[in-house]
């Protein structure tokens, strides 16, 4: 078993290597930060890119992170779980 993780963080400028990466992608996750709404807003655009680029059989998984940062938390657990 080989796991090649790959982070690009988000960055425009790895646009053009991440749809090859996709098209090898056995997995898929996608990272946001509970305290940036930004973050989350940003999930519909990558999960466009990962329809267009990924495999049908590749897996896709969600997970909101700073979980220790609740104070600061700007999206909800239900937010999370409707994507």
């Amino acid at each position: 078993l080989l796991l090649l993780l790959r982070d690009t963080a988000g960055q425009e400028r790895f646009n053009s290597i991440t749809s090859a990466y996709y098209r090898s992608a056995k997995g898929i996750i996608l990272v946001y930060d509970i305290t940036k709404k930004e973050t989350f807003d940003d999930l519909p655009k990558w999960m466009k890119m990962i329809d267009k680029y990924a495999s049908e059989d590749a897996e896709l998984l969600l997970v909101g992170n700073k979980l220790d940062c609740e104070v600061d938390r700007e999206i909800t657990r239900q937010q999370g779980e409707k994507v």
